[in-house]
């Protein structure tokens, strides 16, 4: 799998974007993303450099695979970004940069509690960090995944009522709503179907409505004929939220109050796609039928677009960072050369 150097971010992501299906983006080409890129890096640098934390489940040194998009779109917009291993971050880290990013990848478990209080604006795929810092409810009935991996391998305890698992992906769409539509973070599409991957076969992050707080807008949901057959404990009558967020003092689930502008953006990955390695199932509860498994090395070897994003799915992340900017603006008191 080819690692690209920041120079090449803009290019990459729409290359990667239509590289399953063919699909043309409409609003950026390849030529006007370079010159996109090459004005952010020339003459029309932004006054201010500012800073993103991207927490991630790989270890320090290493490449990134499924959280590169997120890097180097970050990078596009003007960002100079730092990687930060989830085992590590404490909330004086989150408070010290500009923006954060939480990827999918890490261990909720890891993170658990430590960025609650963080003022700084983030953007969350994780969905473990939703019921951590009560953007979610905190049960699995509440906020879970769909999985290509996690509905073919269950782990051990899946197996034993009350047999609940995570469900396969619903396809490569979500649905904005016609209120989400108005919304920045909507990027100008909908109301409607929008395609978010390029490809079906791939999980997102869900919370029922129900398990939001008062504060959360919705932007838009998982379709909802694809749900209507899941298994009864995930409350499939109900609409379930893959894109949505809380403004600073947005009520949460439980009643309190999120101290910053908190995102929640749908993709569940690992480190290297939609399967995990051998090395992060060694961090899992017991799972028998998650054995043979692949080494991080080959999956990492694979030719594959390792965060499959549509065209569409690259503007959300566009407009989400555009949301995290904007806000982070508002906490400077003046200018600040890079």
């Amino acid at each position: 799998m080819r690692v690209l150097s920041t120079a090449g971010a803009a290019i990459a992501c729409a290359l990667w974007s239509r590289g399953a299906v063919g699909e043309q983006c409409e609003a950026d080409d390849d030529v006007a993303l370079l010159q996109r890129a090459t004005r952010l890096q020339g003459d029309e640098l932004p006054e201010r450099k500012y800073r993103a934390l991207l927490v991630v489940g790989s270890k320090p040194g290493d490449p990134l695979y499924a959280d590169l998009v997120f890097q180097e779109r970050l990078e596009v917009a003007g960002f100079s970004v730092y990687l930060m291993k989830d085992s590590e971050v404490q909330n004086q880290d989150c408070e010290a940069y500009d923006v954060m990013l939480v990827s999918a990848s890490i261990s909720g478990g890891y993170l658990g509690n430590n960025v609650n209080d963080c003022t700084t604006p983030q953007l969350i795929w994780e969905v473990g960090l939703y019921n951590n810092n009560m953007m979610a409810g905190p049960d699995n009935e509440d906020a879970w995944v769909t999985s290509p991996y996690w509905s073919t391998h269950m782990q051990d305890s899946w197996t034993l009522p009350p047999n609940y698992h995570p469900e396969a992906p619903t396809g490569a769409d979500i649905y904005i709503t016609e209120e989400g539509a108005k919304a920045a973070l909507a990027a100008g599409l909908g109301p409607g179907y929008v395609p978010f991957f390029n490809i079906a076969n791939y999980g997102m992050n869900w919370v029922n409505l129900y398990a939001l707080g008062k504060g959360a807008k919705v932007v838009a949901i998982l379709p909802p004929s694809a749900t209507v057959d899941w298994n009864p404990k995930s409350n499939p009558q109900e609409h379930k939220a893959v894109l949505f967020y809380y403004e600073k003092g947005g009520e949460l689930y439980g009643g309190t109050h999120s101290p910053g502008l908190r995102i929640g953006f749908p993709p569940y990955n690992f480190i290297y796609g939609s399967t995990p390695s051998c090395e992060e199932l060694e961090g899992v509860p017991n799972c028998a039928a998650c054995k043979p498994c692949t080494p991080a090395v080959e999956l990492a070897a694979q030719d594959i677009n390792p965060e499959p994003l549509s065209c569409n799915g690259v503007k959300l992340l566009d407009a989400a960072i555009a949301m995290l900017k904007a806000e982070a603006k508002k906490c400077l008191t003046g200018p600040v050369s890079s």
